[in-house]
């Protein structure tokens, strides 16, 4: 994969940017982290985009949605808000650095151990799966014990009568 990849947080899906907020805003979000540089490349440190209100809405593709392009400023300006991102006006555009981009985009930042392999994570994931699962069970418990009882009984009586 030529243009390479970021890591987006899990959490990022409950969080209010997503959940509370207008859904251009965890667009613009994923777009400023996704293309903010990724290491020091002498013009740009990482965590640094240039870029331009313009570009932004052209490339999340927002006027298909209908919003406008004041949108766009209005988003980032929370993003200054919340400490988020920092601005920096310069020519064609601004200088966008996104606040805690190395935390988000090293990867042992989201396991409780320090080693992180493909087995790892695939037991996470299952780890995950298992507390859902058990969630929903505890959810479907009463259901599961009434056709249990039910399944026993008909048992019983097809038992006595042979």
């Amino acid at each position: 994969m030529q243009k390479g990849a970021f890591i987006l947080a899990r959490q990022l899906f409950e969080s209010e940017i997503r959940t509370d907020k207008p859904a251009r805003w965890f667009k613009v979000w994923t777009y400023l982290v996704g293309k903010a540089n990724y290491y020091d490349n002498g013009k740009f440190k990482r965590g640094e985009l240039h870029t331009s209100y313009k570009t932004i809405y052209d490339d999340c593709h927002l006027s298909i949605e209908g919003v406008h392009k004041k949108a766009i400023q209005n988003s980032i300006a929370r993003f200054k808000v919340e400490d988020m991102v920092r601005t920096d006006k310069r020519t064609r555009g601004f200088l966008v650095t996104i606040v805690k981009y190395s935390d988000f985009q090293v990867l042992t930042n989201y396991s409780k151990d320090t080693e992180v392999t493909p087995q790892r994570t695939q037991k996470g994931h299952r780890k995950d799966t298992k507390k859902k699962n058990n969630k929903n069970n505890k959810n479907n418990k009463n259901n599961y014990n009434d056709e249990l009882s039910k399944l026993l009984l008909a048992w019983n009586s097809v038992k006595e009568v042979n």
